[in-house]
């Protein structure tokens, strides 16, 4: 009887154990990359079993609340500041690390040609869109095209602007602008990809910049996976391109 007993324990143990919910790993990533990291989660989650949480919104937003104290595992930031400004203040576990390249995006309800992107915007008389300058590193990008074009001075007026990438595919989405400027990463999205006219501005790169903030298996592992060549994968098909890769296409 008491064999009996012990092996229906040790049973139950087992059963108990393999039931054991993985701990989830916690993402605070730039909104601009959520198409490729929804893709990227998914995999890994279907390959290990661990969930992952994303939670997208500006750099700027999400390196405040990681100051404040917000639980998360890994930063994923459209610049190296803010993950470099954490790392300063204790937050993190190792230097920030370059996880891949992006590329600035212009978008017009219009097709228009690469080349006279410049032109068109000279004479448009609408709203434009750009990311919040003071959080979203596209957005600083996009303000850095219209100076070196000699444009800002005449279209600061006209800019309208989203706290995140997110925000600002919102806008041009719903129409409420004929013309804005985004992550090359919306060109893929399938609710943007067929929606106006898209153009990479090529010469515009945002790199992208990791930074782990907790030492647990389940982070580890996926901070591991973010690097790997199945994530390499996700990112080019998403526009993204390494470091040593050519800024073209």
């Amino acid at each position: 009887m008491f064999l009996k007993t012990f092996l229906i324990c040790i049973v139950c143990v087992f059963i108990a154990i393999s039931c054991e919910k993985k701990p989830t790993i916690r993402v605070a990533l730039a909104a601009s990359l959520l198409p490729p990291m929804e893709e990227i989660a998914q995999r890994f989650e279907a390959e290990t079993g661990h969930q992952v949480d994303l939670i997208p919104a500006a750099s700027g937003v999400l390196s405040t609340q990681i100051l404040s104290g917000a639980p998360y595992d890994i930063f994923l930031s459209a610049n190296k500041i803010y993950p470099d400004a954490l790392r300063q203040a204790q937050k993190g576990i190792e230097a920030p690390k370059l996880l891949i390249r992006g590329k600035l995006a212009f978008w017009s309800a219009d097709p228009i040609e690469p080349e006279t992107i410049p032109s068109f915007l000279q004479t448009h008389k609408g709203r434009i869109a750009i990311a919040d300058t003071s959080l979203a590193p596209y957005g600083v990008a996009s303000v850095h095209y219209l100076r070196t074009q000699g444009l800002l001075d005449t279209l600061r007026g006209q800019l309208v602007f989203g706290e995140n990438i997110s925000q600002t595919n919102l806008m041009i989405a719903s129409d409420a602008v004929t013309v804005g400027f985004s992550a090359s990463s919306a060109l893929f999205h399938p609710s943007l990809k067929d929606h106006g006219h898209w153009q990479v501005i090529e010469g515009q790169v945002v790199p992208q910049w990791a930074l782990l903030l907790t030492a647990t298996s389940s982070s580890k592992s996926f901070w591991t996976y973010l690097f790997s060549p199945q994530a390499k994968k996700v990112f080019e098909k998403f526009g993204y391109v390494e470091e040593n890769d050519r800024m073209s296409g």
